[in-house]
């Protein structure tokens, strides 16, 4: 008795390994064709007028260029002056499928351009901050901080930087518009950030 029993179940394992194993490989393959099928669609999409789009415009203006003479401070400044008049755009919730449904296919390597100089953008804007602080400038680091998050930056220091000078500067009604700010991103780092800003509440 005992040995069949063990035969049974055995029957039983494979059976449904077997029906699970096929279920997942048409899984598989269902994700497999959805994902082509909206490649090539992407791929056939026709080039879109991208003139319009929310280009961000860096607000040298406003900053404190060439006001210091700290070698930190300048040098950064001097890559943030470098893309002054080259198109920037945020486009990182955005995949390269997602761009060419949208603007065509044609528009890619521009629009991928654009985006790449964004990701420049926001690191350098926290670079220039800090090194801002460390000149002795913090209302100035503030500036530059803010209009990071103005351009919807997902760098944690951004925002855990800014809350700290905020802190410091007794200003938490701010820290709780920065954790508003935070709560309208759409990036995968939201609920780190999040989770930081509420120390600083």
């Amino acid at each position: 008795m005992l040995p069949l029993l063990i035969v049974l179940a055995f029957t039983v394992f494979l059976l449904l390994s077997n029906y699970f194993l096929r279920k997942n490989s048409h899984s598989e393959e269902d994700k497999q064709k959805a994902f082509w099928d909206l490649e090539n669609r992407a791929n056939a999409t026709r080039k879109k007028d991208i003139s319009k789009l929310d280009y961000i415009q860096i607000p040298y203006d406003t900053f404190p260029i060439g006001k210091y003479s700290d070698a930190k401070v300048t040098a950064i400044e001097q890559e943030l002056l470098s893309l002054k008049d080259l198109p920037i755009l945020n486009l990182g919730t955005q995949s390269n499928t997602e761009l060419k449904l949208t603007y065509g296919i044609a528009n890619l390597e521009i629009l991928s351009a654009c985006d790449d100089r964004f990701a420049t953008l926001a690191k350098l804007l926290v670079s220039y901050a800090q090194a801002l602080i460390e000149a002795g400038h913090p209302a100035d680091a503030i500036c530059v901080l803010r209009f990071g998050i103005d351009c919807k930056t997902d760098i944690v220091s951004n925002y855990t930087t800014l809350a700290e000078l905020y802190q410091a500067g007794n200003q938490t009604d701010q820290i709780k518009n920065l954790y508003s700010a935070a709560e309208a991103l759409d990036s995968p780092r939201k609920s780190v950030i999040l989770e930081k800003l509420k120390s600083n509440l």
